[in-house]
């Protein structure tokens, strides 16, 4: 680690490469998410033909309710994701069947056959990004949460969330309990790092002890009861 903007990762043939923050953790979470596909597939010689058949399964879902409302259709894959739960499929090949399916539709093949477009069609325009948009309506929805910083603080948590991570936010009440009390401590650190940074607020910059505070208070939310009677 070179600073608190860069990472320097490793160097190789003389040259070092440097990541953002952002950056470094998306390289760490998408290596991490690649080995544990190859540890599922290790021990499971079915797992590629169940991830066809999930993947053939959320397709047909798709092209049911293309012309229902976001909420009907997020509903459409809840009840599905609950269906293949209670057959013994595991989140990890029901979320990344769900993923496969929505980025299937922005595989460039929308100028191809109409018969694609005919299950495609108004699905999921955008694809993953609008699967999330529903995922998170649907969460915030349930709390009842009008606008405001602390709906905005929850979205930003919420937009961490994979989309192979959908189905299990939509049906796996600890998971789902985990990343709202996560969104509650963001709020609270932006609340302070709004005030450490003063008028400009937040988007001031705090500096690098606005950052240290910030992450000081992260560390003990999370390390105490806090995180967890939110959880409960």
């Amino acid at each position: 680690i070179t600073d608190y903007k860069e990472k320097e990762i490793y160097k190789t043939m003389g040259k070092t490469i440097k990541l953002k923050e952002s950056e470094l953790i998306k390289l760490i979470e998408d290596t991490a998410k690649k080995q544990i596909l190859l540890n599922a597939k290790s021990k499971d010689m079915n797992f590629d033909n169940k991830i066809n058949k999930v993947t053939k399964r959320f397709s047909k879902i798709i092209n049911r309710v293309s012309e229902s409302t976001p909420n009907e259709r997020l509903e459409a894959i809840r009840k599905e994701t609950i269906k293949l739960r209670e057959a013994g499929y595991s989140y990890l090949i029901i979320g990344e069947s769900f993923k496969l399916s929505c980025n299937s539709l922005n595989e460039g093949f929308l100028d191809g056959a109409n018969a694609l477009k005919s299950w495609i069609g108004a699905a999921f325009d955008g694809a993953s990004d609008t699967a999330k948009e529903y995922a998170y309506d649907w969460v915030l929805g349930m709390f009842g949460i009008p606008d405001g910083k602390f709906k905005d603080a929850l979205a930003v948590t919420l937009g961490e969330v994979d989309i192979a991570d959908l189905p299990k936010l939509m049906t796996d009440c600890k998971f789902t309990a985990h990343v709202v009390a996560d969104g509650c401590v963001e709020y609270v650190i932006r609340l302070i790092m709004q005030d450490v940074a003063g008028v400009g607020g937040v988007d001031a910059g705090a500096g690098v002890l606005g950052k240290i505070i910030g992450n000081t208070v992260e560390k003990q939310l999370e390390q105490t009861e806090v995180h967890q009677e939110l959880m409960a």
